[in-house]
């Protein structure tokens, strides 16, 4: 089973940091590296609206071994929403993803057997092309009991949405996420963690998300949200950040500094041209 591994962003943007200009597929894979980001989850389809599909990005990617899900995010259902599906994993194998991930939410409240019938092809469409299938949503499912937990259980792998935007820094609140999530039938659960603050209305602060991401837990694997193009001191924060439980990451002063370095010294090359 094709899983990720270690740091992940829902990618929003080709332009993904204003540390550094990203103007070309190398400049954007050269800069998502240097930060120490393994795998991404491009946003390729949100509602209806396709974007991120230019097929040198992903080349370029490949070619650099950054593991690649194809994500879907807030669909709706309605009389093509399952051909939508179908297209979407067609598109997205073409492209030569590693997977994709589905994001269901609000539009599927209360709304069972649409849900299934959603996770049913995509599922089915999966394993004809050799595609990982993953799942996020909510963070806690207990605040979320009309939502249909159940018709998503046999994806590949889950992804809670733990981004604590309310910046609450309930130490209990990631794995509380983890266990609701196992709880109702899911595998290989990871957490996420998320650069927007809803009373900043913008994104956390420098203090508040190495707070935020202090808190995660170990896992082999972590995605984050942020804005489409993440300030350069919150993508600092982010590069010198590595998660313990990730192979080859210690979580160690010398593991934050060592990865700081690393996207200072590329960030700096890159600038230069």
């Amino acid at each position: 089973m094709n899983l990720p591994r270690g740091k992940g962003l829902f990618v929003r943007s080709w332009h993904v940091t204003t540390q550094v200009v990203t103007g070309s597929p190398r400049s954007f894979v050269d800069a998502y590296r240097a930060a120490g980001f393994q795998w991404a989850a491009p946003v390729t389809l949100g509602g209806t609206v396709v974007k991120l599909r230019q097929r040198e990005y992903w080349q370029a990617m490949r070619d650099n071994g950054v593991k690649c899900y194809g994500t879907w995010v807030l669909p709706e259902p309605g009389p093509d929403t399952l051909d939508r599906a179908r297209r979407f994993v067609a598109d997205m194998h073409s492209l030569g993803a590693d997977g994709v991930i589905n994001d269901p939410e609000l539009a599927y409240k209360e709304r069972p057997d649409d849900a299934q019938a959603l996770h049913e092809v995509l599922r089915s469409e999966c394993r004809s092309a050799g595609l990982t299938l993953g799942f996020t949503s909510y963070s806690v499912p207990d605040f979320h009991p009309s939502f249909p937990w159940e018709a998503f259980r046999d994806s590949d792998f889950a992804l809670a949405q733990t981004y604590d935007r309310d910046n609450r820094f309930d130490p209990r609140y990631f794995q509380r996420a983890i266990d609701g999530y196992e709880e109702r039938g899911f595998r290989n659960v990871f957490p996420c963690f998320g650069l927007n603050d809803h009373a900043r209305r913008t994104t956390k602060s420098v203090p508040n998300l190495r707070k935020h991401l202090s808190l995660i837990p170990a896992s082999q694997a972590v995605c984050g949200w942020g804005p489409p193009t993440i300030p350069s001191a919150q993508w600092r924060v982010l590069s010198a950040w590595r998660n313990s439980g990730i192979a080859g990451n210690s979580g160690s002063g010398a593991g934050l500094i060592g990865g700081a370095i690393l996207a200072l010294l590329i960030g700096n090359a890159l600038l230069k041209g």
